[in-house]
């Protein structure tokens, strides 16, 4: 056996080792009861410890507490961020809504604030491109700020879309009124095809005059006649295009041998006027010779007469400063001069109302 102490060799028997004089233990140690729970107690006062001591080193690399401001604006600024993102959402979700988009262009409208209206109006356009309301909503939105030409382009493709849409057509012939544009609404009433609406907006559609006897050729003069359903005819025979200028038709129009040309055309209180309508009339039978007056052109005293040479089957029909026809005076005398200086015209007509070449003379009359 060893020497617990001094290692060296004990004799066996020997309870003292003779080197160093320690006793010779024979059993192992033991802990006792208490020894093991002196060695727990210190087991766990070590753990605290050392709980303590990494607590204060942590308290040492971040330093003092967080300031509660810090805290608050941080909480603040995540809210912010929060709220943010929420309505983000919520504007991305409400994209897609038609019925919201058309109610906010709406309410934007009512309120003056176009930009607002135009952009909503658009979106529920992008949505629901096949329905008019948007359509209609973002024309009046241009109206409003005076685009013209936003609004006419609008509605001129909502008509095209929808031909049977009377609010467009409303609105669009509303525009044209405005600019006294009666050409642009006879070209739009005049392309529309759909009954309701040309019934709703027949006042604005102008039906065109009737002119008779029908066009040809005749061997004598004719008297050409004009009426009208409604409005004031206008005509030409010059070959020119009749406008609200043109001479006023107030009765019949006496043709002459050769070609004649008649245009007329109706024209409403508000300015819409219809088709021109044009009659050609052809008159082969030959013009008779003017008819001869004496005295000739010249001064003369008052109380001098004029005659009028009228050959047998005819009659002369006269005016003063005016061209004659069969409605002016007829010839059945002498006529009077009148006091000053004045233009005298006459015409036959033979007794198939063929009239003859006119003949004046400028007589002036002084004391």
């Amino acid at each position: 056996m060893l020497c617990s102490n001094c290692g060296r060799e004990i004799p066996n028997g020997q309870l003292i080792c003779p080197h160093c004089g320690a006793e010779v233990r024979l059993v192992p140690d033991y802990s006792t009861v208490g020894d093991l729970l002196n060695r727990n107690e210190n087991s766990r006062k070590d753990q605290d410890e050392n709980r303590r001591s990494g607590h204060k080193k942590k308290k040492g690399r971040t330093g003092k507490s967080l300031n509660p401001f810090a805290v608050v604006i941080l909480f603040a600024f995540a809210v912010i961020v929060f709220a943010l993102a929420l309505k983000l959402a919520i504007d991305y979700r409400n994209q897609g809504d038609y019925d919201l988009q058309l109610e906010l262009a709406q309410y934007n409208f009512s309120e003056k604030d176009y930009a607002r209206a135009e952009k909503y109006a658009n979106q529920a356009i992008t949505l629901e491109p096949n329905l008019s309301e948007p359509r209609l909503l973002l024309a009046k939105i241009y109206s409003a700020q005076n685009r013209d030409e936003e609004t006419e382009l609008v509605l001129l493709n909502l008509i095209a879309q929808d031909p049977g849409n009377a609010d467009a057509y409303g609105l669009l012939i509303e525009l044209y009124d405005e600019n006294n544009d009666f050409t642009a609404i006879k070209k739009l009433m005049d392309h529309c095809s759909a009954e309701a609406v040309l019934y709703t907006y027949r006042d604005y559609i102008c039906k065109s005059p009737l002119i008779s006897p029908v066009e040809g050729t005749y061997e004598r003069t004719v008297r050409v006649t004009i009426t009208a359903p409604e409005g004031t005819v206008h005509y030409t025979t010059d070959g020119t295009e009749p406008t609200g200028s043109s001479p006023v038709y107030e009765g019949p129009i006496e043709t002459s041998p050769g070609e004649n040309e008649i245009r007329a055309i109706a024209i409403k209180d508000n300015g819409i006027y219809s088709d021109t309508v044009v009659k050609k009339y052809t008159i082969t039978t030959k013009q008779h010779a003017a008819p001869a007056i004496t005295p000739g052109s010249g001064t003369y005293a008052p109380g001098t007469e004029v005659t009028v040479d009228v050959p047998s089957g005819f009659v002369a029909y006269y005016e003063f400063d005016y061209i004659p026809s069969t409605e002016s005076p007829e010839y059945t005398g002498p006529i009077p001069l009148p006091d000053g200086t004045h233009v005298l015209t006459v015409v036959m007509a033979d007794g198939e109302g063929n009239l003859s070449k006119t003949a004046s003379a400028t007589y002036t009359v002084i004391e």
